[in-house]
């Protein structure tokens, strides 16, 4: 697989993850993310290792920041009632 379909894929399994285990329970499932690699030539012009990472985008749906209520999105959730966080706390 392609290095940068591999990232993508691993950081959208990463979003699902922590949106289903509740660590992050104000995500939605609609995700997208972007990686871009630049590549160097080597003398025979001929693709060689990567150089950095150019690009790395993650955008997801989130509650709305401030409002949501824990027990209310999450079916089932018993414990202490928590607020989405604000666009802030969530870009850190």
């Amino acid at each position: 697989m392609v290095l940068t379909r591999l990232m993508a894929t691993r950081l959208g399994r990463t979003l699902t993850d922590v949106r289903k285990n509740g660590e992050s329970w104000w995500l939605r499932p609609d995700g997208k993310k972007q990686v871009t690699i630049e590549y160097n030539r080597n003398l025979m012009d001929q693709w060689s290792r990567r150089s950095y990472t150019q690009w790395l985008i993650i955008s997801t749906q989130h509650a709305e920041p401030l409002k949501a209520q824990c027990t209310e999105e999450v079916q089932g959730y018993t414990g202490e009632d928590a607020t989405a966080p604000s666009m802030k706390e969530m870009n850190e």
